[in-house]
């Protein structure tokens, strides 16, 4: 007879299942291991490849600007030589012989070219000059002479090149381009490296046969480009639009240009090419204003080149991360406790997470509510809309509130002190940008909104409910104790000015101007002054760069309220308190009609607009008055907010989106089949009309919409809420809501006031 023992079966049958369940437990949690890791490599190479994108995208920002900047150095030109035109010079021009009168007209066309010095200033130029092909004299607010005694004795160029240098001279093909003066320049007498030409007959009504020249050297047209980063072996090169090479930066071999032009550039603007044996990517951008290619070429390491460091400790992490997890896969599978300790980690890492996230948010809300301050001071605010929004987020929609601009600008004790403060200014303040902020703070109070516009210049928002002398006392007191406090602590001298308030918050632009044009006004005995204490000068009239480039502004972006404002502030200024005589007002209307005609050149002609451009033309060659000016103006204005059809699509596909957001199912698809146009061609365009892409267009109005409805107790269960909204999974629109707000929409109910 057998007999079967039953302990040791069950015995063997638990273990055989126990190994099984370990067998189980560590296959699953060796998938989990390869799943995370896989997501590990995953996010880390699309971060280092959206690191690369946005990399080329901000240095094709930086080269836009950059060329902006050159363009701007083009358009002062023209306003200069559009002066020059209209002057003296214009008289002197049509002399072909040299009798008395002609050095008699010299003498006035000099004195006239001594008031656009102000312009000239403005130019990153060393000097400039107008030839006279008619008499071969060279005329400057400074120098009157023959061409060939500026040549040799003023210049004192190669004497062997004098016959090219005539020939330049005359040649009105080599206007506005960069012509380099190398082979003219002597070693032993450098002078300016380039010259750019100006035909001024194209500023004149009648036939000049003059040239403007204006003398560039490498170190200003250098400044042009200072934030661009070349990463040592990077160049920057700039074409006309024929190919031939106009300036290049960093550029060993001028034989690069045209392998660089001829590159097949993607959608992106990029190419890329080897050189050396480096791997190059080149950024190609034409510019709209004299369809110039603008080519910079960098090394494509550098995108990536500073993350050499993040990438040892992700190395770091990641081994450290396999060797715990296989750690915790034994003991959890010997222990049987994996879900208890899986649930813990989750939880402390979204703790570490949310603290880093709250950190963040905090760190950066200083340097936005900054950044926005200084957008409003500046005046590049254009619409109610974004002025209300930035006046909440910096707290400032109180009823009743004035607002207005304080500018300070410190010294060296040392400066205010010593007889050579030339010398004394020069030298560095020995105090941290972190202790002066936090003076400011100590004594003018929290939260600051402030920017630095120059070194050592700092301006200031201040708000107040008081009268407008109790406010002004109050400020004064404040910058006298923070005076006396930098004076005794750190041997800092303060100097500062208040514009006037503005109950507009849009008009705080006009206090920021005041506040600048006041702080020229003080003295070591009067360091505080505020505007209204200013006397007005009457031999000069008031029309700073700052104002015409705000009216330019304001003009092709249609806000007419801040057009009419700018008018009213240049007959108060001009009219009242200076009472200009008449010799001055009609330079005011020059610099005014030209300020116009730029903004009248820079609206884009349509068929539908030929009768409004036609009447508005017809307006500039009437005798020009204030009146006209602003008529002018408003026009262009109403030109300006003229909406096309493309726009007009673009705000009734808005309109549709926010009656219909709710919609789980409303996508791309959905918008091209109501509105009949492509999906690619909608994108395109809504991203060009409205600045954002239509799937964050639709998720911005999403997440207000949420917010709303949870401060206001509108939705009673905080897990629905997502349906309410559009969204048809509830994971995705939590962690859309906290990658906006930074916290759970519960935490946000939790921690929202109670409605009454």
């Amino acid at each position: 007879m057998i007999f079967i023992n039953k302990t040791d079966t069950y015995k063997s049958q638990k273990d055989n299942s126990n190994i099984s369940f370990l067998r189980k437990m560590v296959l699953s949690y060796s998938i989990i291991l390869f799943v995370i890791l896989f997501l590990g490599i995953f996010f880390y190479s699309s971060s280092i490849r959206t690191i690369d994108t946005r990399f080329w995208e901000q240095n094709e920002t930086t080269l836009k600007q950059s060329s902006a900047d050159l363009n701007y150095t083009f358009e002062m030109m023209d306003v200069l030589c559009g002066q020059i035109g209209t002057s003296a010079v214009q008289s002197l021009t049509y002399y072909v012989t040299k009798p008395d009168s002609f050095y008699m007209s010299a003498y006035t066309a000099q004195k006239d070219l001594i008031l656009y010095m102000a312009t000239e200033t403005m130019l990153p130029i060393t000097n400039y000059y107008i030839y006279l092909e008619n008499t071969d004299y060279i005329l400057s607010s400074s120098q009157f002479m023959s061409n060939d005694l500026f040549y040799k004795y003023e210049r004192k160029y190669n004497m062997e090149q004098y016959e090219n240098w005539y020939h330049l001279m005359h040649n009105r093909n080599n206007c506005q381009t960069f012509i380099s003066m190398s082979q003219y320049i002597n070693n032993s007498n450098p002078q300016s490296s380039y010259i750019y030409t100006l035909n001024l007959n194209n500023y004149s009504v009648n036939e000049t046969n003059s040239m403007v020249v204006f003398e560039m050297d490498d170190k200003k047209l250098a400044s042009i480009f200072a934030d661009i980063d070349f990463y040592d072996d990077g160049f920057l090169v700039i074409t006309d639009s024929e190919g031939n090479l106009m300036y290049s930066q960093n550029m060993y071999d001028e034989s690069l240009v045209e392998r660089i032009s001829n590159l097949q550039y993607d959608s992106s603007n990029l190419a890329s090419l080897e050189l050396e044996g480096i791997n190059m990517k080149s950024i190609h951008y034409v510019s709209t204003f004299n369809d110039w290619n603008y080519y910079l070429v960098l090394p494509k390491s550098a995108a990536i080149g500073t993350l050499h460091s993040y990438q040892i400790i992700y190395i770091i992490i990641i081994s450290a991360a396999i060797i715990i997890s296989f750690i915790l896969i034994y003991f959890l599978s010997m222990k049987n406790s994996a879900p208890m300790i899986e649930l813990k980690e989750q939880l402390s890492d979204m703790e570490i997470d949310n603290d880093t996230l709250k950190q963040v948010i905090n760190e950066q809300k200083p340097l936005i509510q900054n950044a926005y301050a200084r957008r409003v001071m500046m005046g590049q605010v254009y619409t109610e809309e974004e002025l209300k929004y930035i006046r909440n987020y910096l707290g400032l929609s109180a009823e009743n509130q004035r607002f207005n601009v304080l500018y300070m600008v410190i010294y060296d004790n040392e400066y205010i002190n010593s007889p050579e403060s030339e010398t004394a200014f020069s030298a560095p303040i020995e105090i941290g940008e972190n202790i002066i902020r936090e003076a400011f703070t100590m004594f003018i109070g929290s939260p600051l909104y402030i920017f630095s516009p120059d070194e050592r210049c700092y301006a200031v928002l201040l708000n107040t409910t008081e009268p407008d002398d109790k406010a002004m006392l109050n400020i004064q007191e404040k910058i006298l104790k923070l005076h006396n406090y930098l004076l005794d602590n750190y041997s800092i001298w303060l100097y500062a000015s208040v514009g006037r308030p503005k109950s507009n918050f849009m008009n705080l632009w006009r206090s920021y101007e005041q506040a600048v044009e006041a702080i020229n006004y003080t003295t070591k005995n009067y360091i505080f002054i505020p505007h209204e204490l200013i006397k007005k000068d009457s031999n000069e009239y008031y029309y700073p760069l700052e104002l015409s480039q705000k009216l330019y502004s304001y003009i092709i972006h249609g806000v007419n309220a801040q057009v009419h404002e700018i008018f009213k502030i240049i007959r108060s200024e001009n009219l009242e308190k200076r009472a200009l005589p008449f010799n001055l007002m009609n330079f005011l209307f020059s610099d005014i009609r030209n300020t116009l005609f730029k903004a009248r050149n820079a609206i884009k002609e349509t068929p539908d607009k030929a009768e409004n451009f036609s009447e508005i033309d017809s307006m500039f060659e009437q005798k020009l008055s204030l009146k006209l000016c602003e008529d002018i103006a408003l026009r262009l204005c109403d030109l300006c907010k003229t909406t096309s059809n493309e726009e007009q699509l673009i705000v009734n596909i808005q309109k549709y989106i926010n009656d219909n957001y709710k919609d789980p199912s409303l996508g791309l698809n959905k918008i091209s089949e109501k509105f009949q146009i492509s999906e690619s061609y909608f994108s395109h365009m809504f991203k060009e009309e409205t600045g954002t892409n239509f799937s964050t267009y639709l998720e911005s109005i999403r997440m207000n919409e949420s917010v709303r409805l949870i401060k206001s107790g509108e939705i009673s269960n905080i897990s629905d809420l997502y349906m309410v909204v559009g969204y048809n999974n509830a994971n995705s629109f939590r962690r859309v809501f906290k990658k906006t707000f930074g916290i759970s929409p519960a935490q946000m109910r939790d921690s929202a006031p109670l409605n009454n």
